[in-house]
């Protein structure tokens, strides 16, 4: 019975993973470079409740989508031909239960797969149905908002974080207007064959959160030892860094905001570690450091609708 039902999955994700043209409606930001990762958002009024919701979403990147402040689903969704190809990838989310009655703001945190320039970067669409039984659709455009989020991959699949460009409510229905563009939209002739993965696919997901196990200090710097090595990132929680101090932690290069308390980690990059090196400039003091921990990683199978 679990060798059946492990083929029927098989099946199911070969089917889910066909490649299929679609009509997109690619946005980018005005000037896509090859590192950056972009905030996208827009708000959408509607005259009641969906009844039901969906989001499918294009890109040549990884993201992550949140829907009125919420996170959809818990991890970037990589790309299913592997490392350096601007191959597109689809996935589609049913997401009723985070839909509310007046407006409902989608917005989409991308990152390219590798360093290269692409202005493809984001397709989505957004259908459904009221509660009067009327069908609705909103496609990507250039009514969408943008602007770089302080992040951008780094050479050797690392990844830098400027917490002083950040912005807590930048998915927020409520947000600062200030510094966003708007998007520059494409609708390409002749559609790109996209890879569509729909609810049963393999996803890198936190499967456990510990703490180190004990940590030398090396100068200014601390070396933290976890034990065991482990696939994923390290989380950092600061308090009272200076505004524009710069840490790295691995392989990330994070440059604080200033506030009493914030988090530095990795978003769309991962790394195998078991020791990891903590050091900063003149400015970095170990008292700063609150807490460590390891997220640790694993591919498992989402076999869900609902997310």
């Amino acid at each position: 019975m679990k060798h059946a039902f492990t083929f029927l999955l098989l099946v199911l994700q070969l089917l889910s993973l066909s490649a299929q043209e679609f009509g997109t409606h690619w946005i980018s930001h005005p000037q896509p470079d090859s590192t950056s990762q972009v905030w996208f958002r827009h708000t959408y009024t509607a005259p009641s409740k969906p009844l039901r919701g969906s989001i499918t979403i294009t890109t040549t990147g990884l993201y992550k989508l949140y829907i009125n402040e919420i996170e959809v689903g818990s991890s970037p969704v990589l790309q299913q031909y592997g490392a350096n190809t601007a191959q597109a990838t689809a996935a589609s989310y049913n997401v009723t239960r985070y839909l509310r009655t007046d407006s409902n703001t989608i917005a989409v945190w991308y990152s390219p797969a590798f360093p290269h320039p692409e202005t493809r970067q984001v397709s989505v669409v957004f259908s459904g149905q009221y509660i009067s039984g009327t069908p609705f659709a909103h496609y990507s455009n250039a009514d969408w908002l943008c602007r770089h989020s302080g992040g951008q991959l780094l050479p050797g699949g690392g990844e830098l974080f400027d917490a002083t460009l950040s912005n807590d409510y930048w998915n927020a229905n409520d947000f600062d207007p200030a510094c966003w563009l708007g998007a520059v939209s494409t609708k390409a002739a002749t559609a790109p064959a996209a890879l569509h993965v729909h609810s049963f696919y393999t996803e890198e997901k936190t499967t456990n959160i510990r703490p180190p196990k004990y940590f030398d200090v090396e100068h200014d710097s601390l070396w933290f030892d976890f034990g065991e090595g482990f696939k994923g990132t390290v989380r950092i929680t600061l308090r009272d860094a200076h505004p524009g101090e710069h840490i790295h932690i691995g392989g990330l290069e994070y440059i604080c905001s200033g506030r009493m308390d914030e988090q530095a980690y990795r978003r769309f990059t991962a790394s195998y570690s078991r020791k990891v090196l903590v050091c900063g400039d003149s400015w970095f003091r170990r008292e700063q450091i609150q807490q460590v921990e390891a997220l640790q990683q694993a591919s498992t199978w989402h076999r869900s609708y609902l997310y």
